[in-house]
C-alpha cells in the first residue's frame, strides 16, 4: 500500500546562513531601538532613500553626516545639515567618534561603539579633527616616522659610527 505510492526526489531546502555580515561598528539609539551596524568604510547618512544609513526623521537632512573609517577610528563630517551633527553634546564639523562616543544627528542621539584595535588601529589615537589624519603621510599615520632621540643626528653634525679596532681584521 504504501508501496504503490510514487516516490518523489526530496531536495532539502536550502540553508541560509545565520552569520551576521561583517560590521565595522554599530550605532544604537539612546532611549531605545533597534542598533544600526556599520556596514562599510564610508558612508552617508540623512533622510534620502540614496543614503547608506537612512533615518526617516523630518529633523534630519537629506545628507546630513558621512562617516569615515580612517586608521582604525571612525570620523564624522557634518555636510552642512540644518539641524547639526555633534559628539558628546558639542557640535561640530568634522570630529573622529571614540568608542562610546554619543553622536547625535539632529535631535537624535546614537551610542557609538566599535574596535579600534579590531579595525586595524595602531598606537594613540590620531587627531581629533579628520582634516589633520589626512594631512599626514601614512608613515607619520602609523608613527613610523619616529626615530629614538639618540639616533637623530644634530644639524651639522654627521653620524658616527664606532668600530672597536680589535674587530677589524686586515
Amino acid at each position: 500500500m504504501a508501496d504503490d505510492v510514487p516516490q518523489r526526489d526530496h531536495k532539502p531546502a536550502p540553508v541560509r546562513s545565520q552569520a551576521k555580515p561583517a560590521s565595522f561598528g554599530q550605532m544604537a539609539p539612546i532611549g531605545g531601538g533597534d542598533p544600526i551596524p556599520l556596514l562599510k568604510r564610508e558612508l552617508l547618512v540623512g533622510r534620502r532613500e540614496s543614503c547608506d544609513i537612512v533615518l526617516r526623521f523630518a529633523n534630519v537632512s537629506a545628507h546630513h553626516c558621512q562617516l569615515f573609517l580612517v586608521g582604525g577610528y571612525w570620523y564624522v563630517k557634518d555636510l552642512k545639515s540644518r539641524n547639526g551633527t555633534r559628539i558628546n553634546g558639542v557640535k561640530i564639523g568634522e570630529h573622529r567618534i571614540d568608542p562610546g562616543d554619543e553622536l547625535q544627528i539632529a535631535r537624535h542621539r546614537y551610542l557609538f561603539t566599535y574596535s579600534p584595535i579590531e579595525l586595524g588601529a595602531v598606537g594613540p589615537p590620531p587627531d581629533d579633527d579628520i582634516s589633520g589624519v589626512f594631512s599626514a603621510s601614512l608613515i607619520q599615520r602609523l608613527g613610523l616616522d619616529r626615530r629614538p632621540a639618540n639616533t637623530i643626528p644634530q644639524t651639522g653634525e654627521r653620524p658616527r659610527i664606532e668600530i672597536p679596532s680589535d674587530d677589524l681584521e686586515c
